[in-house]
């Protein structure tokens, strides 16, 4: 009998813990209309640069983000152990519906062997590849001019970056 009751507490705990999980609990194929991204890099040229937050407000950038996240769903996952280590950085993009509160988190890795991985829900077992995906994010978050700023970059010395690249961009466009 004592066996049986273990059997079941076991039980209990593991579905404790799986329906604790995570408050990402969303679905690849919904559309989401609020989106945020968190860098954070590790090594070489991205050690030191972490904690950046970037709200993506342009609707066409929402809409891109949501088309190119739903590709996936077509996608056979990959199962290769060790596939993220050791982590050069990782850009996180949260999915947000304000209007039934679902959240998608979606993790884009690349390793110092220079191979870049998705993960979804934070489940690190499952490894998917979008290149097109990871092209526009890295774009989006300025990935090049990250590795090549040459200092420690928190959100002031990225908002910055940012700023500086908005006004180059608008000299450019004036001339």
């Amino acid at each position: 009998m004592v066996g049986l009751n273990n059997k079941y507490f076991f039980i209990l705990v593991i579905f404790s813990l799986l329906s604790c999980n995570s408050k990402l609990n969303g679905d690849i194929n919904t559309n989401y209309d609020k989106i945020s991204i968190q860098f954070d890099g590790f090594k070489k040229n991205f050690a030191d640069k972490y904690q950046i937050k970037i709200q993506v407000k342009n609707t066409n950038d929402i809409r891109k983000l949501n088309l190119l996240k739903m590709k996936m769903h077509k996608m056979r996952p990959y199962f290769i152990k060790n596939r993220l280590r050791p982590v050069m950085y990782r850009i996180r993009l949260i999915f947000q519906n304000t209007h039934t509160n679902e959240t998608l988190g979606i993790a884009i890795y690349q390793n110092t062997f220079g191979e870049k991985t998705i993960t979804i829900n934070a489940n690190t077992h499952k490894y998917y590849q979008n290149d097109e995906l990871i092209n526009y994010v890295e774009k989006l978050v300025h990935l090049k001019e990250i590795e090549k700023f040459n200092s420690k970059m928190r959100q002031r010395e990225y908002d910055s970056l940012i700023n500086s690249l908005k006004s180059n961009k608008n000299i450019q466009k004036s001339h």
